[in-house]
């Protein structure tokens, strides 16, 4: 009789076994879908960002300033025929422009994109308070 309880506890041992297991690695794959998901988003508002931000930089005085200045590298840069979309565009300027201007927003939809391909996965690290609605305090507003 002992014999047959210990072979169903062992059993029974291994069945929980392959169920933490099997836990474990569900919420490991979880925690990677949402460390992507978000990766994905805050890549795509820093791409979102960096236009504006270029474009307070390329106006400032200090990128302009000097002899040579930066801008005058940069369209230097622009202008090798090695770098692609170079054939398409007539002068470094439009291509500088392409390139800091248009293209992240592009990159910036793609991250989009994929971070909304990744199915949505509450934090694992624990429910977020901030997405309840606030209680009303005073009167129906």
């Amino acid at each position: 009789k002992t014999q047959n309880c210990t072979k169903m506890n062992m059993k029974m041992k291994s069945v929980v076994a392959t169920q933490t297991q099997a836990q474990t690695q569900a919420t490991t794959l979880e925690s990677i879908k949402w460390i992507a998901r978000n990766f994905f988003f805050t890549a795509a508002f820093v791409l979102a960002l960096f236009p504006s931000v270029m474009k307070i930089y390329e106006t400032s005085h200090w990128f302009r300033e000097g002899d040579p200045s930066v801008y005058d590298n940069a369209k230097d840069w622009f202008s090798n025929p090695a770098i692609p979309f170079q054939s398409y565009f007539d002068n470094s300027k439009t291509l500088m422009r392409v390139y800091f201007f248009i293209i992240p927003y592009i990159m910036s939809a793609s991250c989009v994109t994929l971070g909304l391909c990744i199915p949505y996965v509450p934090s694992p690290y624990g429910s977020s308070h901030m997405l309840q609605r606030p209680r009303r305090v005073f009167g129906s507003f």
